[in-house]
């Protein structure tokens, strides 16, 4: 499965990216590695609205006060789209700017059967700054949803300015 969807987040949800999200005042925190295991050393900043299952405690939900708005972006996506959504696994907003090296490693985000979703969230000035997936390149294009199921990607670091993207992970 694969779907590109350049229009499907509600007025609301627009007006929460724009003002909320990307606004001076929404935290994002250090991570110096793009990719963990192994570690590739191309540091980047992001906000975990929801970790991992594997990294929450017993009843942890949200990491965020943002995550029932970002959940809204996620069914919107997915009721538009006919896609089922059983549970929302990862939800985080990463910024990546030049790095070490001109991509990421190819990875999947989890070793277990999953959907992803990316929401591009601005412009990027790099237009190259591509995701790729499936040899399937995925220009940076504000407000753009892309969907695809658990398949090896990785992104081209933007040359110039940042790429702010929203990852949803769900089964």
């Amino acid at each position: 499965m694969f779907i590109i969807d350049q229009d499907f987040l509600s007025k609301d949800s627009i007006n929460f990216i724009e003002k909320t999200v990307l606004s001076s005042s929404f935290p994002y925190y250090y991570s110096p590695n793009t990719i963990h295991n192994p570690p590739d050393n191309n540091a980047y900043m992001s906000h975990d609205i929801l970790k991992r299952p594997e990294e929450r405690g017993p009843g942890e939900m949200f990491n965020s006060t943002h995550g029932e708005q970002f959940l809204k972006i996620l069914k919107e996506f997915t009721d538009k789209n006919n896609i089922d959504v059983k549970e929302a696994l990862r939800i985080s907003v990463n910024i990546t700017f030049a790095g070490t090296t001109d991509r990421c490693p190819t990875h999947t985000d989890h070793p277990y059967p999953h959907q992803q979703l990316l929401v591009y969230l601005n412009d990027c000035e790099d237009k190259e700054a591509y995701t790729v997936v499936n040899d399937i390149n995925i220009k940076p294009e504000r407000f753009k949803g892309v969907s695809f199921s658990s398949a090896p990607h990785y992104m081209i670091f933007p040359k110039k300015g940042a790429r702010i993207v929203a990852v949803f992970t769900f089964r």
